[in-house]
């Protein structure tokens, strides 16, 4: 599994920007798709995590740059948190929502561009009817961007539903680590002592 930086980010506490810094001024000890290239998505495999741990712990030192890749030439890592199986389904769903959502706007912009194709061609089509003439290929075309608007139509409803899915899912998951967290506060405060439901009788 790899992660993101802003996922990264999210896991460590850590501003987005100071994920980016520490990649490229670490990169030698970092996969390859930690430090993609320009242009490129970049992705943290779960050593790459290790090696933002240690530096993590090492800023908490106040340690410079240097002593880092002193520590990590070594061969040196550290224990990156502890991620729940509810966060790693949290981040997925919230990717997928992402994803979704992104397909969504690109399948609005097609039907846009379908739209005013096939308004241009059925105009088109109207004058050379009112002409007396038939064009078949003008006609084929007509039907042909019919069919694309009617398939992206359907293709953009299905993200739709996705995207409703996927929303559902992060709530759902939320909703599950709050109530584990809950419990697990009373657990460890212990069961408060049960009040006596009978109050005492004043002495006259």
């Amino acid at each position: 599994m790899t992660f993101s930086t802003k996922e990264v980010a999210q896991i460590f506490g850590f501003a987005e920007p100071t994920v980016r810094k520490w990649a490229v001024e670490f990169a030698q000890y970092l996969s390859p798709t930690a430090q993609p290239g320009e242009g490129k998505k970049r992705s943290f495999a779960i050593e790459d995590l290790e090696v933002v741990a240690l530096i993590s712990e090492y800023k908490e030192r106040q340690a410079t740059f240097e002593d880092i890749h002193v520590a990590l030439k070594s061969g040196a890592r550290g224990d990156p948190p502890e991620i729940s199986e509810g966060h790693l389904k949290v981040l997925s769903a919230t990717e997928g929502e992402k994803r979704a959502s992104l397909e969504i706007v690109a399948l609005q912009r097609h039907i846009t561009q379908l739209s005013e194709r096939l308004e241009k061609a059925e105009a088109l089509a109207a004058q050379t009817q009112q002409l007396g003439q038939e064009n078949a290929s003008l006609k084929t075309e007509t039907n042909l961007l019919r069919e694309q608007l009617q398939k992206t139509t359907e293709e953009l409803k299905q993200s739709r539903d996705d995207i409703q899915r996927l929303s559902r899912e992060v709530g759902q998951v939320h909703g599950q680590a709050y109530v584990e967290g809950y419990k697990e506060g009373l657990r460890e405060q212990g069961n408060p002592p049960a009040k006596d439901s009978q109050q005492p009788t004043s002495q006259s």
